[in-house]
């Protein structure tokens, strides 16, 4: 399982080609952080909608976490790879230690990521292609094993970049960490404000 943690790479049993690809990958994550703050721009921003059900405080006391897949497949997904790297920046900006799951480290928060793209039916017949789709990014966190926060975001646009949209999902599912409770609609795509 390889998941990239501030600018490093953990590299067991990669090849040469990959171990290249998630360093370029890593390198990336930087300037993908500073292009999340800006938003879109205004020709191209879509609302998003979040859904929050956590039994934090309103400012939790930093820990450490790890980003775990869910399944194998999850680790050599582009989509989750930069979902975690995104989240991870989040949580960390919030004063917790990120953690490198795959060497081992154990802590108290184990975070898990879900993330998907369904289209959305459009026009009328059968035959007419979906219009729009719908971007989740549903993020679960678990503290020594109990459900400690559950957040989904939601955007529908005509835009089918999934790794692209991950940014404003996650900017919104983590404005004022751990944010309130219930259900958040028409967030706009801004960056967070400190």
């Amino acid at each position: 399982m390889t998941i990239l943690t501030h600018a490093r790479v953990s590299t067991a049993r990669v090849g040469g080609w990959t171990r290249l690809l998630l360093l370029a990958a890593g390198l990336l994550v930087v300037p993908l952080l500073s292009a999340c703050e800006g938003g879109m721009g205004s020709s191209g921003a879509s609302a998003v909608s979040v859904e929050r059900v956590h039994n934090l405080p309103t400012n939790p006391p930093p820990t450490a976490f790890v980003i775990n897949a869910l399944t194998r497949g999850q680790t050599a997904d582009p989509v989750f790879q930069t979902a975690a790297n995104i989240v991870g920046a989040l949580l960390a900006r919030e004063g917790n230690s990120w953690l490198n799951a795959d060497k081992g480290y154990a802590a108290p928060w184990k975070v898990t990521l879900e993330t998907s793209m369904v289209p959305r039916p459009g026009g009328q017949g059968m035959a007419v292609e979906p219009s729009e789709v719908e971007k989740r990014l549903t993020v679960t966190i678990r503290d020594n094993g109990r459900t400690v926060y559950q957040g989904r975001a939601v955007m529908v646009d005509r835009n089918r970049d999934l790794i692209g949209s991950m940014g404003a999902l996650a900017r919104a599912l983590f404005r004022a960490f751990p944010g309130p409770q219930g259900m958040e609609t028409n967030l706009p795509n801004q960056p967070i404000r400190r």
